[in-house]
């Protein structure tokens, strides 16, 4: 099964970032396991009442974030991850499958 990390802002609708390859790649079902490690706070957006999209993550700590994807198949993508959720916080990760 293949999962899509997607980089966006919250809300209805997408708002992705422009430099985020949103192709499905291996190392993408990697990031359960760096979610595991570093620290980080979700959100859930709710469309209407009783209607929720789904979950959005972002990690606290970055430090564990960039230990963490240093150590997966694919390091530079997951490196390139944080590099875009520390210079901007108004954006999320989605995941989707």
């Amino acid at each position: 099964m293949g999962l899509n990390v997607i980089v966006t802002k919250l809300g209805a609708g997408f708002d992705e970032h422009p430099d985020w390859d949103d192709t499905r790649y291996s190392v993408d079902r990697e990031l359960w396991d760096i979610m595991k490690i570093a620290t980080g706070e979700y959100h859930q957006v709710e469309l209407a009442p009783g209607f929720v999209e789904d979950w959005y993550w972002r990690p606290t700590d970055f430090t564990a974030f960039r230990a963490a994807a240093a150590e997966t198949s694919y390091p530079e993508r997951m490196l390139h991850l944080a590099d875009i959720l520390e210079q901007d916080c108004d954006y999320w990760i989605y995941m989707s499958n």
